[in-house]
């Protein structure tokens, strides 16, 4: 089996070099490339992913000429992978790699196509309870109207087993990418198991780029994706 790691990033200098080490470091038990999609940084990660790529012949990177959104960089980096199953991972260090070969390990069993490291499965957490409480907001809707018992739609760590995509069209592009991928994957009726997983938020000031106005996207995206063909 083979995964293909997808590492949206977007001005994450103080992370960047940190967390393709680690990306790297994992074992996965499996045979892996890195995807790394960047959205026309400004900030120098352009040149640390450059200088990581060259040294490792499974590590493909893209530039975009413009920042599209994360959405739109899982999904390029969808269509360059050559794996078997897919991983999401963020270019920050909120959520480590080295979680990864635990959440891999049902799809390489053949118990699950699909599997979701869950910031909330045991608690909030470190998560600020303003955070939280817009994740349960989205998360619950889903849970309704789906008729799923999910905690953490949001999560950055999305394993999914590639064949499970086929048929779905993404068209998401910021991040609603999230709560669209999730639907679909529902509406195919592909169950989603989730494991815990290790939090660790970062600030605005850090560098976190999720806002409260991309809330009213993801609950759009949950409505029209359940109500749609």
């Amino acid at each position: 089996m083979k995964v293909s790691i997808i590492v949206p990033t977007l001005d994450e200098i103080h992370t960047i070099g940190e967390l393709l080490n680690q990306v790297d470091q994992v074992d996965m038990g499996h045979e892996k490339e890195i995807i790394i999609v960047d959205g026309n940084s400004a900030d120098g990660t352009r040149d640390v992913i450059e200088d990581f790529a060259k040294k490792r012949s499974y590590v493909k990177f893209i530039f975009e000429d413009k920042a599209e959104g994360k959405g739109r960089a899982v999904r390029r980096g969808i269509d360059e992978s050559t794996g078997d199953v897919i991983i999401v991972q963020d270019g920050d260090l909120e959520v480590s790699p080295f979680e990864l070969p635990k959440l891999v390990e049902p799809i390489a069993k053949g118990e699950y196509e699909v599997v979701y490291g869950s910031r909330f499965l045991n608690g909030r957490g470190l998560t600020p309870i303003s955070s939280y409480i817009g994740n349960r907001v989205v998360t619950t809707l889903m849970n309704v109207l789906y008729l799923v018992r999910l905690t953490d739609i949001a999560t950055c760590h999305k394993i999914i087993k590639k064949s499970a995509l086929n048929g779905i069209e993404l068209k998401a592009r910021s991040f609603d990418f999230d709560s669209e991928i999730t639907a679909r994957l529902l509406k195919k009726n592909i169950k989603i198991k989730e494991l815990p997983i290790d939090y660790t938020p970062r600030t605005v000031k850090e560098g976190k780029k999720l806002r409260w106005s991309h809330g009213f996207r993801v609950v759009f995206s949950i409505i029209k994706n359940r109500f749609s063909h």
